[in-house]
């Protein structure tokens, strides 16, 4: 589970600081950033703060979104990273796929909790439907390290 939160319309003047000791009212802050403009140094009022735990994470959620912060109404949800976005979009188009031969949809079984220990199995009504699935799939996953390994046949 993620213990990132994505923080939306903070202030523009909202330090790193301010923000970690806004976060630390709720649980154990383990990194906060307020994201800024390269160029201008500026502020892009959102953040991301890391959390020691996934209840802290829920706590914070309940507790602060829709809040006022220093004259700004902020909200505050889990980050969901890019693995957990690959992991949906898989099993979304594997489950869109249909098989032309025996009009059935394939399934995805997906284990891991990040990109190194990811794995994925796809199962189908034949071999041919499989390979197109898993093409399908192989242009989803943007990491080098998440190759779809798949168990042996």
């Amino acid at each position: 589970m993620p213990t990132t939160l994505h923080v939306h319309r903070l202030p523009v003047s909202t330090t790193n600081a301010e923000l970690q000791r806004l976060f630390e009212g709720v649980g154990r802050v383990i990194n906060c950033d307020v994201v800024t403009d390269g160029t201008t140094r500026m502020s892009k009022a959102i953040g991301f703060v890391e959390m020691a735990t996934v209840q802290e994470v829920r706590r914070a959620v309940d507790q602060l979104n829709g809040k006022e912060f220093a004259g700004q109404v902020i909200q505050v949800s889990e980050f969901n990273t890019v693995f957990e976005r690959v992991k949906r979009s898989c099993a979304d188009v594997a489950s869109q796929m249909q098989c032309p031969h025996h009009f059935t949809n394939a399934k995805v079984e997906m284990t891991g909790e990040s990109f190194d220990d990811f794995s994925m199995e796809v199962i189908t009504c034949c071999e041919e439907f499989r390979r197109r699935v898993e093409e399908a799939l192989d242009k989803l996953v943007p990491h080098p390290a998440a190759s779809l390994r798949r168990p042996r046949r």
